[in-house]
């Protein structure tokens, strides 16, 4: 943190969000982790000014260079990559990865379908393949699971395929998803269009139930589902809840059966890995 953040403010002037102690400021050497309070936004815009203006334009000791200038004699050399010409394909070269294959409802994925008018079209030309060959490969954005965009290899292109369960997927992330499904296998009940509906109502009212004293771990996860996330807020309105709390007498919490407290409680899925994520094609980002 404090290599990227000390260039920045040596080099660029440009003003953070950053308290330092005084000494601190002047050698130029360390920041205090408990004086630090960075906002993401802020922090992805200051690594991405450091990257362009400060670690390209300086030697380095892997590639024995100035990476911006080697960069500019092997463009000449060899030509300018394939890069996204639109924001679109630069949203899709960053999505998550999947494959599936094109049925008469459309793709499956994640227990959501898929579907498109230009589907008719790739599955008759998939026809003419080997049966094991037959998959397509799709990109999913993870915090919008409405849609998703198919692979077409035969008129290299990607297809725009809407979610079919769209009264339940509209606005939905992939992380809420996940919640829904889990809950809804924990209750034994079969994973439909009605039963995932059913599912994120239920979830939304208990999300509403949670108290400003609900433990931080919880109202991180809670703020994944809903689409926003800043650890500086969570611990913040809990600090303020904590010195604005009024000492009380102590009172013995009322027993609840099990099956009240089950109703009230929202499983969240463990963190899965990233294998998904990154790039299938050479040819197409």
């Amino acid at each position: 943190m404090s290599a990227i953040l000390e260039p920045l403010i040596e080099g660029c002037c440009i003003k953070t969000k950053v308290r330092l102690f005084p000494m601190l400021l002047n050698a130029m050497t360390m920041i205090q982790k408990k004086n630090a309070c960075v906002d993401i936004s802020s922090l992805l815009e200051m690594i991405h000014i450091w990257i362009c203006d400060i670690y390209t334009q300086k030697p380095s000791k892997g590639v024995k260079g100035v990476p911006a200038k080697l960069w500019e004699e092997k463009i000449k050399l060899y030509g300018s990559p394939a890069l996204p010409s639109s924001k679109l394909d630069w949203e899709i070269a960053l999505m998550k990865i999947g494959d599936g294959t094109i049925q008469d409802t459309g793709i499956q994925h994640d227990n959501l379908h898929y579907q498109s008018k230009e589907f008719a079209e790739l599955r008759r030309l998939l026809q003419a393949k080997p049966k094991k060959q037959r998959k397509v490969r799709f990109k999913i954005d993870p915090t919008d699971i409405s849609k998703m965009y198919v692979y077409d290899e035969f008129n290299d292109k990607y297809i725009e395929a809407y979610v079919v369960e769209k009264e339940y997927a509209m606005g939905l992330n992939q992380y809420s998803h996940k919640v829904a499904v889990k809950m809804l296998r924990m209750e034994g009940k079969k994973i439909n269009r009605v039963s995932l509906a059913y599912a994120r109502k239920k979830i939304a009212e208990i999300m509403e139930g949670q108290g400003k004293k609900t433990k931080i771990s919880t109202r991180k996860k809670i703020a994944r589902m809903k689409g926003v996330g800043s650890d500086k807020e969570i611990v913040r309105s809990q600090s303020e809840t904590a010195s604005s709390a009024k000492p009380t007498e102590k009172k013995k919490p009322k027993r609840s059966s099990k099956a009240n407290v089950r109703q009230n409680v929202v499983q969240f899925p463990q963190q899965g890995n990233d294998d998904d994520w990154g790039v299938f094609s050479a040819k197409r980002y």
